[in-house]
């Protein structure tokens, strides 16, 4: 009897702690990608596909406009790590990531660019760490370039339009993202 206790008790355990269980992001999508701070949708402006576009915020359309729609692929050389594309849906051919020069700078700008697979570039700037935190279920995105720095609301502002860049991980809550099925 005190067994099957101590083992339902260490069950309970890793259930609150989180293991054992999947991340709610898994799948590749599409989804919503919400910021916590201004819970606004990470969007590109206008459907804008062009390498180099601007990501903003913007509050998140309803129905879920293709703008604000993200898949997030499994990256082809870093699968065991966790390290994912995140893709815009609305990219009927899938090359257009988003990205962020970082160099182990922070204060960039979020941009769509080719994901590094269709571009043959051996850089990491396309590559994102989505970290789930069980406790506030929620996503920190940091990058693969700059594993130090974080996908942020540029400000902290929660205006539509608001830049998303990237900048030293500090926990805030424009630093937090929930990541929602449409």
């Amino acid at each position: 009897m005190r067994r099957w206790r101590a083992l339902a008790a260490l069950a309970g355990a890793m259930c609150l702690a989180g293991v054992g269980l999947a991340d709610p992001a898994q799948a590749a999508g599409p989804y919503k990608i919400v910021n916590v701070g201004s819970n606004k949708c990470v969007s590109t402006p206008y459907n804008n596909l062009s390498p180099g576009s601007d990501v903003t915020q913007w509050t998140c359309l309803n129905p879920l406009a293709p703008s604000q729609r993200w898949i997030l692929e499994p990256h082809p050389f870093k699968k065991p790590d966790g390290f994912r594309f995140v893709r815009a849906d609305s990219d009927p051919a899938r090359r257009m990531c988003l990205s962020g020069k970082t160099h182990n700078s922070h204060n960039t700008r979020a941009y769509q660019d080719y994901c590094e697979t269709e571009s043959g570039n051996l850089y990491y700037d396309d590559a994102w760490r989505v970290i789930y935190d069980w406790q506030a279920g929620t996503y920190e995105i940091r990058s693969l370039a700059s594993p130090a720095v974080c996908l942020s609301i540029y400000g902290q502002t929660d205006d539509n339009g608001g830049l998303v860049n990237l900048w030293n991980c500090f926990g805030s809550s424009y630093q937090k993202w929930r990541i929602l099925p449409p």
